[in-house]
């Protein structure tokens, strides 16, 4: 939709990236974050099912497997989504065992799942390099109405069984369960006033209060639900205290943990929804008001991006409306071509325009965003992106077309488009070279042009 502004869901927190899940299937970024949830959620649901009665190994062997491609897909999914296999295979029957005579072998079993998971992409993990971080204390934090518009759909419900749950440790008597909750929450809001970090002293309290109840003695069949919030909302509280540093610089410096540790945290919390709506809600008119505060939190952000669509001169479901009509045309043609075809548009910065036709397309580009492949790939990788940002900026401006053909061949470049970008930042005589240094011209119509290379063998 041309006028619908996705991109402010995605930096609603300042400073970091806040991607929830529609936004990146949406997006269809292809990112190792999105990837690995369904291996990661599987992973989870199997360590749940070997848990709940009798220990049962085979399903466990089976989440061992889907934990090591988790890992070897996303590193940064390693530490959760361990924890929450940890804790299904240990409290998944409903009740809390500790590593003694009759816990220890689903201790020694989630333990076994993790070995085997290394085992299982041991290939990946005896080739990977990877970039070396240090965590460091943050000098950010996140104000609790930016976290409440970010998740308060989720974290609603999960504070609300934190209050029924200190509710139930104030004593059988309804008034000294209601006077324990309440001084509680005063003291938590008088911490956090003191502070000035109200989102990390709320977060703190409630991931200690489900934590209690998770060790609790005796049986509950909620006990796996609580122990999925309690890590869901750990998640939420590391941004708040620690980062991990990256190379996005000091006012960005939470830019990917909180990133990635929010990402896992909205799949946990919403995995142990139902339970967290049905505890926190009590009645059933009690959780359809709990589930209304829930949307209701989330509906600013939803709200003032759609009345902007709304009031957007043009509408329609066209995601590609905003493209220049070349540029759009272009797309089309390359998604005619076959595969194994190289694409060299012109390159510019992360988050703009440039790398357009090749993720509308599907087409591999030399070289799309470079940011993102320091980011993936570590600084290890600046030397090759910096040569290929050169290659295609000679490409554009040599104006020699036996130069360009040369640099064609060496580096297998099939396709050069020339649209709406490349007119914008070369002037129209370098670009007459590179029409004259094809084999052919496809005319895309509305200025949408792409020049055909010849084959390696079929060059001179």
């Amino acid at each position: 939709i041309r006028y619908l502004d996705l991109w402010a869901s995605s930096r609603q927190v300042p400073d970091t990236i806040t991607e929830f899940p529609l936004f990146t299937f949406w997006l269809g970024d292809l990112h190792p974050h999105l990837l690995s949830l369904p291996l990661s959620l599987a992973a989870i649901a199997l360590a749940a099912a070997a848990g709940r009665e009798k220990l049962k190994f085979p399903l466990a062997v089976l989440s061992s497997i889907l934990f090591g491609l988790t890992w070897a897909a996303n590193p940064w999914a390693l530490p959760p989504t361990f924890l929450a296999i940890a804790l299904m295979l240990v409290a998944g029957d409903g009740r809390w065992r500790w590593p003694d005579r009759e816990g220890w072998p689903r201790w020694v079993t989630a333990l076994a799942v993790g070995a085997g998971g290394w085992l299982i992409a041991a290939p990946f993990h005896l080739a990977f390099d990877p970039p070396s971080r240090s965590v460091r204390t943050v000098f950010a934090w996140t104000r609790p109405t930016d976290l409440l518009l970010f998740a308060g759909v989720l974290l609603i419900p999960a504070f609300f069984v934190v209050f029924r749950l200190m509710q139930r440790w104030g004593g059988p008597n309804g008034l000294r369960a209601q006077a324990f909750a309440a001084g509680v929450g005063a003291l938590t809001v008088i911490d956090a006033a003191a502070t000035g970090r109200p989102s990390m002293v709320f977060l703190c309290v409630g991931v200690a209060v489900l934590v209690a109840a998770v060790l609790e003695q005796g049986d509950d069949s909620d006990r796996p639900a609580l122990a999925l919030a309690a890590l869901a909302l750990f998640l939420f509280l590391v941004p708040e205290m620690v980062y991990l540093e990256d190379g996005y610089g000091e006012k960005m410096h939470r830019m990917n943990t909180v990133f990635k540790a929010y990402f896992q945290g909205w799949v946990l919390l919403a995995a142990a929804m139902p339970v967290l709506v049905r505890l926190g809600g009590g009645s059933r008119r009690g959780r359809r008001v709990l589930l209304a505060l829930s949307v209701a939190a989330s509906l600013p952000h939803l709200l003032s991006v759609g009345l902007g669509a709304w009031a957007s001169p043009s509408k329609g479901l066209d995601g590609l409306a905003w493209m220049d009509e070349g540029d759009r045309l272009i797309v089309e043609e390359l998604r005619r071509q076959g595969p194994g075809i190289s694409l060299v548009e012109a390159v510019g910065d992360a988050y703009s325009e440039y790398a357009r036709l090749s993720s509308a397309s599907g087409v591999p580009a030399y070289l799309g965003w470079a940011n993102h492949e320091l980011v993936w790939r570590g600084p290890g990788v600046l030397n090759e992106t910096g040569r290929r940002q050169d290659v295609i900026h000679d490409l554009y401006s040599l104006g020699d077309p036996l130069e360009i053909v040369s640099i064609a061949q060496e580096n297998d470049i099939g396709l050069i488009a020339i649209g709406f970008l490349e007119r914008r930042d070369y002037c129209e005589s370098e670009l007459d070279a590179v029409r004259e240094a094809g084999v052919e011209i496809i005319d895309c119509g509305s200025g949408g042009e792409l020049v055909v290379m010849a084959e390696k063998e079929n060059l001179s």
